[in-house]
């Protein structure tokens, strides 16, 4: 839940670039957050609001490589 909420934002940035090594190592990655730049940064992002998925996207990233292991990202949407 929050994995970089409490960090500075260079710190932040590695922790993610770490995420996205262990992806490309073909680990699935499922994590929590509100941040909305972070989800999008994910190949994959559901949003759940009020317990329902009201969203499921495969985020295209220019010069993202293709793979058949998927960083999913869970967030919530406030209404």
């Amino acid at each position: 839940d929050e994995p970089t909420g409490n960090l500075d934002s260079k710190t932040a940035d590695r922790i993610y670039h770490l995420f996205e090594m262990l992806a490309r190592q073909g680990k699935t990655i499922v994590m929590v957050t509100h941040d909305a730049d972070l989800a999008r940064r994910a190949q994959r992002s559901i949003t759940i609001a009020d317990g329902q998925i009201v969203d499921d996207c495969l985020n295209r990233t220019k010069g993202r490589s293709s793979s058949r292991h998927t960083t999913i990202v869970y967030r919530e949407r406030a209404i």
